[in-house]
């Protein structure tokens, strides 16, 4: 219910599969935050969101001298590109609007074997 509200503008995301899939339904842009934990495998989503279905944008990777953290400024500036950036951010925006009307026709033309 929370991405298919009109407020919904992205949506922060530990790249786990069923919430990709969901943001993608809902047409709602992601920004790629695969968790330490997961990371291997996370990454590779990650990546596969950014880089190929270009739905989803990352925050910058610091280095050693800030200690490998993520800093606030870093996730502030990815969410406002995503929600309102006019380069990456629109991009992102226009891909997930396109694959979200993929599977809307998707879903119905399947419904409509059934019906």
């Amino acid at each position: 219910m929370v991405l298919s509200h009109r407020a919904t503008g992205a949506m922060l995301t530990h790249c786990g599969w069923n919430s990709v899939l969901e943001s993608v339904a809902r047409g709602v842009p992601m920004v790629a935050w695969p968790l330490y934990a997961e990371q291997r495998q996370k990454r590779g989503h990650a990546l596969m969101l950014c880089e190929e279905t270009m739905v989803a944008l990352r925050h910058k990777v610091r280095g050693e001298d800030a200690g490998g953290m993520v800093l606030a400024q870093d996730i502030a500036e990815v969410v406002e590109e995503v929600m309102r950036g006019e380069k990456q951010g629109e991009l992102v925006r226009a891909k997930v609007a396109e694959l979200q009307e993929a599977a809307r026709k998707g879903f119905f033309s399947i419904l409509v074997l059934f019906l």
